[in-house]
């Protein structure tokens, strides 16, 4: 901690006593000689600051009782939950939640990507430092599920099932996008081991027809999950209602999910595709038919794919012009 010099001696020297973890009748001497529990030792730091920084849970008893603000913040914008939740005191956080502290401390500026403060929100340190009993204890207090930070909201920024269960459990928003415009089932769609998160996220209702912007080729979820390479989330994908074609009006000059399955070369998720309901036929002005695309140069398991599109349509016509 900070030990840089004060104008007050005693809230130094109670600052070092609660270091030393001494008795609490000697912190209780140095507040009757005037130390103050609402006076700042250094850089905006408060006494209760460094009995939580100590874990001291009796001076920290003590303070409270004598009045000590647990909503104290120092110039960084740290409170005393702030430093329980990040470090993973949580008898301590419990203490401070009882105490009345708040939860949330970022003011909403209403902006979608707010710009960067100096400190995150007491939920953002516990799940980030994964102390996931202080996060749910955050939650049931009332912690947003959606705060909104530089990068996106909390669901945006995690990766891990465990957390992402635990805020959609409270309310977190499925289809929040991140700064690059992706949701997170999109994100986890793309992952070849995404499949719990996929399953999770749809069974909170995320929307399987999300699409990302022109940054992004203005890709689908489905676009992902043929990405992943893993036909079993492909399927599921497709078996909750995805599109397989952009709608005719609405033609982007883009590889549609079948386009991109061609050039990754995979005839296995190209003839479920086929088989879905993809349209072989739609020609697109920049990249053509998908056979087109299939007699380029460069693309994997050509001649197998060439293949498979006409054995899965053996029945319909194939558009041929080259």
């Amino acid at each position: 901690m900070p030990t840089e010099c004060i104008t007050n001696p005693l809230q130094r020297e109670l600052a070092d006593s609660i270091i030393r973890m001494v008795p609490l009748d000697e912190i209780r001497i140095l507040l009757a000689c005037g130390a103050k529990v609402n006076e700042p030792v250094t850089q905006g730091l408060m006494p209760v600051h460094y009995a939580v920084w100590q874990r001291y849970y009796e001076a920290i008893q003590l303070l409270l009782t004598r009045g000590c603000d647990v909503n104290a913040v120092d110039e960084c914008g740290y409170s005393p939950l702030h430093l329980s939740a990040e470090h993973g005191y949580t008898e301590i956080v419990k203490l401070l939640l009882k105490s009345g502290a708040k939860v949330d401390y970022r003011p909403d500026t209403g902006e979608e990507f707010p710009r960067t403060t100096l400190c995150d929100e007491p939920l953002r340190l516990a799940i980030r430092n994964k102390h996931m009993d202080i996060a749910r204890l955050l939650l049931e207090h009332g912690a947003d599920p959606n705060k909104r930070y530089f990068f996106g909201s909390e669901i945006n920024l995690i990766n891990d099932l465990q957390y992402l269960e635990l805020l959609l459990t409270f309310g977190a928003n499925p289809d929040s996008r991140d700064r690059a415009g992706l949701t997170p089932l999109m994100k986890a769609a793309r992952q070849p081991q995404g499949m719990e998160s996929v399953l999770l996220l749809i069974h909170y209702g995320a929307d399987v027809n999300a699409m990302a912007d022109e940054r992004h080729d203005y890709r689908t979820v489905l676009h992902y999950a043929v990405l992943s390479g893993n036909i079993e989330i492909v399927n599921l994908i497709i078996k909750q209602g995805a599109k397989l074609n952009y709608d005719e009006s609405f033609d982007l000059g883009k590889p549609s999910p079948l386009d991109l399955a061609i050039l990754k070369g995979d005839p296995a998720i190209i003839r479920l595709l086929i088989e879905s309901g993809a349209n072989v036929n739609f020609t697109s002005p920049i990249l053509g038919s998908p056979l087109h695309v299939a007699c380029a140069d460069n693309i994997p398991n050509r001649y197998e794919i060439i293949r498979v599109m006409y054995l899965s349509f053996s029945k319909e016509l194939i558009t041929l012009h080259i």
